[in-house]
């Protein structure tokens, strides 16, 4: 019971690296070989012709690059990719391009080719301005580097910069956390997003802390960062949008607002996911397909495996899940509309207790968490999937 008048984004993934961070669990390999980049980028185009061929039409509201490190790319390989989508899917020339990047893979005429090729908006994965931090998480880049990039970027035509900063670092201090958020906003981006670090263990500093050789914080540690996050940043007139988002209103990010929304998307690239008419599926993360799509592999080369076939229960579920992280919460009219599920009805216990307890609030017709819930969100939208 979808509303017909949805529309989509698309996340292409680039998922070479020049070195991969000692934190990172998202699919990404060195780049080893000269010739990879443009191997991948035919590979993509391939992709996108053979996905069109099928499309149903929906229209496309943002597109982000994502990795990896898709700074990697030329200017020139990024204005096909563009052009190729514009092709398939059709674009419009006021919707919001993203580009991740890595402070260390940019200066001022690589973003000015970025801009000019369409890019709009930037996410520079600052990570920390403390350089002892920095090394501690294997980035390349100083905090230096970092300053001068987003220097770069508003001299190369950028207005819509978001700065990704991370938490939670071993050995970090309060001190420590409001030098970074003083630096980050010294620099006046649009948009921060800061991340609480979170282990696997299969990683380098996860092996680490298995180890006994590096320590986490403890919970009451991270949950006074994350305080200090809300009340620096509110002062300075960052809006909190999402639990770990916060923007200039007006700048929020339209294609993570998308993912919150619950609307479909399409994920292109090797080991790039898809939601799309309740099914998620994972598209291979088998390199050598797309390095050798351009001499044409058969249609369907990129698919890969499917992680999830939703009923009706578990789209709409879903969609509860997602919707509570904004900070605005689920106009619950809308979602009847949207999903034909009164919340208020069918959650009304659940509700009740959440509300009573102090996590949950209903207020001019929105069902949102309270503040104080923020921290601990996945305990409390945990009680909606039960």
């Amino acid at each position: 019971m979808i509303n017909q008048q949805d529309y989509r984004g698309i996340y292409i993934h680039i998922p070479f690296c020049k070195a991969k961070c000692n934190y990172c669990d998202f699919y990404s390999v060195p780049l080893t070989a000269a010739d990879w980049l443009e191997k991948y980028t035919r590979g993509l185009a391939a992709e996108i012709e053979q996905r069109a061929s099928s499309y149903d039409g929906q229209p496309i509201h943002t597109v982000y690059f994502g990795g990896g490190t898709p700074s990697l790319l030329t200017p020139a390989q990024i204005e096909r990719l563009l052009t190729k989508l514009d092709q398939a899917f059709g674009l419009n020339s006021h919707m919001e391009i993203t580009m991740e990047a890595n402070p260390a893979t940019i200066d001022f005429k690589y973003l000015r080719g970025c801009r000019l090729a369409g890019i709009n908006r930037l996410s520079l994965g600052v990570q920390s301005f403390v350089d002892r931090e920095l090394r501690l998480l294997g980035r390349l880049h100083s905090a230096q580097d970092s300053e001068k990039a987003v220097r770069d970027a508003y001299a190369a035509g950028f207005h819509n910069i978001n700065l990704d900063l991370i938490y939670g670092i071993p050995g970090q201090t309060i001190s420590d956390w409001v030098f970074n958020l003083r630096q980050a906003m010294a620099l006046d981006p649009q948009h921060l997003s800061l991340y609480l670090l979170q282990l696997e263990p299969y990683t380098p500093l996860g092996r680490r802390v298995e180890a006994g050789q590096l320590y986490m914080l403890e919970d009451e540690q991270e949950y006074q960062l994350y305080r200090t996050s809300q009340e620096l940043l509110a002062q300075k007139g960052y809006q909190q949008y999402e639990i770990s988002n916060f923007a200039v209103p007006g700048w929020e990010c339209q294609h993570n607002l998308l993912y919150w929304d619950s609307r479909e998307y399409i994920g292109l690239g090797a080991g790039a996911v898809s939601f799309i008419n309740r099914v998620r599926f994972r598209n291979t993360n088998l390199l050598d397909r797309y390095l050798q799509a351009g001499a044409g592999y058969p249609l369907g080369f990129w698919q890969g495996e499917i992680l999830e076939k939703m009923t009706e229960d578990q789209r709409w579920i879903d969609a509860v899940v997602l919707g509570l992280r904004t900070t605005r919460g689920i106009n619950l009219t809308d979602f009847n509309k949207r999903f034909g599920v009164d919340l208020e009805q069918v959650y009304s216990g659940v509700i009740h207790e959440l509300v009573t307890g102090g996590f949950m609030m209903i207020s001019d017709g929105y069902l949102r968490l309270a503040p104080s819930a923020y921290f601990i969100s996945n305990q409390v939208l945990g009680r909606f999937i039960q």
